[in-house]
């Protein structure tokens, strides 16, 4: 009896410890850190079993770790630690420059560091409890549950994405369903017949295996879904979409592998990359690209309605950045009182928006929508199918170089160009009036531009000058010169000549249209001036009614006398 007794509370107590156990935080590094921040929503606290502030802190991580446990469950919510003293890399890509630090990542991305000063417990359990709901994925259970009583299915946005790196087709049902999953899906509408879509059909079935995991590919037969297309503004083939959270992305760029992926994985993402200022740095190392980056330091400035509805409006061309990290904020000389700050970060330097007011309003998202996109133009823009209507045939003069890809040494001729142009700007004009200077590959575009610009294949490089505001082009100086590469200086007097009319361009348009366009400007003259106008019709009219008259042979004008006399 004694002795079943103590059985019964050995087994209490083993039971009663086992529920206490501790949660087991994982320990992450170099080699896994990425692949498991990339599934949900991941605390970690960077350390040093050295640092005494770590040791002191170590419980009360643990504590933190075991009271919310249930997050894992409930909204995909997890704690995690790195060693620094093993780790050195990993926690100097990762900013660390002191020990403990806390980061919040969200499906791989860094959102946040948690300032040392909130590193209270009441402080932590608000922010944990604030970042689950606004990053968690909902209570499955209980969807299931409104679901049931609704009489609905489970949404699919559970589901896996992509898991078998298959190309899907599409029926107008599941075309609506993949639309309704939140989940990314990258369609390409085509027609069985079009020989651009067969061209394109083993690089999709290689997109999809790419984008294993990662992004869902589809396809759609227009032929036979001929309304399901047309509804979703399917005018020629192949058109390529991105659909995610209710939002759709048109691809109009080349039809390689590297671009299909690159762009399926940058509109797929968050249209705001929150960073620390390493990863900020290493990002903005390419200065060919152009980023937006916004900066903040209070939450309730973070502005990401209004960030998000900007980077969809102006997504092609520019990456969009956020971050509130102190060393990223003084990496550009601002300081607190210069915050939320907006800039545009490209060519190795910054221009800063002249406002900071960040609200979520119609004027403010029209105003910061116009900036980014009169500033997004890097010193050389390269010309593809995604940007060249935007250049080829938009509102700004446009110095065109049309060098073949190779050819390093024609390039850095044409920036120089860009630059010596630049410099000799005396005052910076508008925006709207500033001359962008842009490539184009003449080994690949150079059927199109003998076409456009009247550039053979055997005169490349050659530099054009675009006004496409007035339908014309300029291919020689006031002395009949060709543009040269080696005579940068010469654009700046060439550019003063076109906007005095000194130079007479080639028209783009066609015969017809030129003859419309004279025409209409006629009229439109002769309604501006409209006395002088009558006036001159009259006066020509007069005259023309004069010579007519003289002209007639006496004969033939009226008279009240008989022409002959008869005498007796």
């Amino acid at each position: 009896m004694l002795s079943a007794l103590l059985y019964l509370l050995v087994l209490l107590g083993a039971l009663q410890w086992a529920a206490a156990a501790p949660v087991d935080i994982p320990e992450l590094t170099a080699s896994d850190f990425a692949a498991t921040t990339e599934q949900g929503i991941w605390f970690v606290e960077h350390y040093s079993p050295y640092c005494p502030h770590c040791v002191q802190f170590a419980p009360e991580w643990q504590n933190l770790a075991d009271a919310f446990e249930d997050l894992q469950e409930t909204k995909g919510f997890f704690f995690g630690k790195v060693d620094c003293t093993v780790q050195g890399d990993l926690c100097k890509e990762h900013g660390i420059r002191g020990t403990p630090m806390l980061q919040l990542y969200v499906h791989g991305e860094l959102i946040e560091t948690y300032p040392n000063s909130e590193r209270v417990h009441d402080k932590l359990v608000e922010y944990i409890k604030k970042q689950s709901e606004q990053y968690g994925t909902p209570d499955l259970q209980e969807e299931q549950e409104q679901d049931e009583e609704l009489g609905l299915a489970a949404p699919s946005s559970h589901s896996p994405i992509n898991p078998n790196g298959e190309n899907v087709a599409l029926t107008p049902d599941t075309f609506n369903d993949a639309k309704a999953s939140g989940q990314p899906w990258f369609i390409k509408f085509y027609a069985p017949w079009c020989g651009f879509c067969k061209k394109l059909a083993p690089t999709w079935v290689q997109l999809a295996k790419d984008l294993k995991d990662q992004v869902n590919v589809a396809e759609m037969n227009c032929d036979e879904y001929r309304e399901t297309c047309v509804a979703h503004g399917v005018s020629g083939f192949p058109t390529m979409k991105m659909f995610v959270a209710g939002t759709e992305h048109e691809y109009r760029n080349d039809r390689s592998l590297v671009s299909l992926v690159s762009f399926a994985k940058k509109t797929s993402g968050p249209t705001i990359n929150h960073v620390s200022d390493t990863q900020l740095e290493k990002e903005l190392r390419n200065k060919d690209s152009v980023a937006f980056v916004y900066l903040y330091t209070e939450v309730q400035d973070a502005a990401t309605e209004l960030l998000q509805h900007v980077a969809l409006e102006c997504m092609e061309g520019v990456t969009f950045y956020s971050s509130q990290d102190a060393h990223a904020i003084r990496q550009f000389n601002l300081a607190p009182t210069d915050l939320p700050a907006a800039l545009i970060v490209k060519d190795g330097s910054h221009i800063i928006y002249p406002s900071h007011q960040f609200s979520n309003t119609p004027k403010v998202q029209d105003a910061l929508t116009a900036w980014v996109q009169s500033e997004k133009f890097p010193l050389v823009s390269q010309v593809g199918p995604g940007n060249a209507p935007e250049l080829l045939q938009g509102n700004r003069m446009v110095v065109l170089g049309v060098i073949n890809e190779q050819d390093t040494g024609s390039k850095a001729k044409f920036r120089t160009m860009a630059e010596t142009y630049n410099k000799k700007q005396k005052a910076q004009p508008a925006a709207s009036e500033r001359v962008l200077f842009a490539e184009i590959d003449g080994s690949t575009w150079g059927d199109y531009v003998r076409t456009a610009y009247s550039v053979p294949r055997k005169r490349i490089p050659a530099i054009v000058v675009l006004d496409p505001a007035n339908y014309r082009y300029f291919n020689h100086d006031a002395e009949g010169n060709k543009f040269l590469l080696d005579q940068p200086e010469l654009i700046l007097q060439v550019l003063r000549d076109i906007r005095e009319n000194k130079l007479i361009g080639v028209s783009t348009l066609p015969f017809h249209s030129r003859m419309a366009q004279h025409i209409q400007r006629t009229v439109e003259v002769a309604r501006a001036h409209w006395i002088l106008t009558s006036g001159g019709i009259f006066a020509v009219g007069y005259i023309f009614y004069r010579r007519m008259y003289k002209r007639q042979p006496k004969s033939r004008r009226a008279s009240i006398l008989p022409l002959d006399e008869h005498k007796d």
